[in-house]
């Protein structure tokens, strides 16, 4: 499992880049598209506070956040997956997160659950961006699971 759970978080790396290069691609003063990206990336964050034990209370899932700035974010996201997921053990998957969601229910949950969950929600807020990158002038990127199997197969 923890194998799967990491390939789904090296998809989700190979991934980003592409979308921030289709946000370039938008003509001025169409950033709509961002603030879904935006928010995939705030909620990374804040998924990423709480398996580390920090308050996750201080991110925002809707803030707004320049382009410039979603890249910065996106970067230390990386970062903290990549040190995190190194740091645990398939045990670790199995283990109990304790956490209030950002309207301060608490919940228990097991991290495995939290990961795919997260890889989840970062594809489907990767369609969202697509859709509207297209509606406002832009060029969309292809951010599908296969192209990546595919793409990495060929660098294999």
């Amino acid at each position: 499992m923890l194998e799967m759970i990491k390939n789904l978080f090296s998809y989700t790396d190979w991934a980003t880049p592409r979308v921030i290069g289709s946000l370039k691609t938008l003509p001025p003063g169409h950033d709509t598209p961002i603030k879904p990206f935006a928010h995939l990336l705030l909620a990374e964050k804040i998924w990423l506070l709480r398996l580390t034990g920090h308050d996750s209370s201080v991110v925002s899932p809707e803030g707004d956040l320049s382009l410039a700035e979603c890249e910065a974010l996106a970067e230390e996201n990386r970062k903290g997956y990549a040190s995190y997921l190194n740091s645990i053990d398939e045990a670790g998957l199995d283990r109990i997160l304790h956490y209030k969601n950002t309207k301060g229910v608490e919940f228990h949950t097991p991290i495995k659950e939290v990961l795919l969950h997260l890889a989840f929600h970062c594809s489907y807020h990767r369609g969202q961006v697509a859709s509207s990158v297209r509606r406002d002038g832009g060029t969309a990127v292809n951010t599908d699971y296969i192209t990546f199997v595919r793409e990495s197969a060929e660098r294999h």
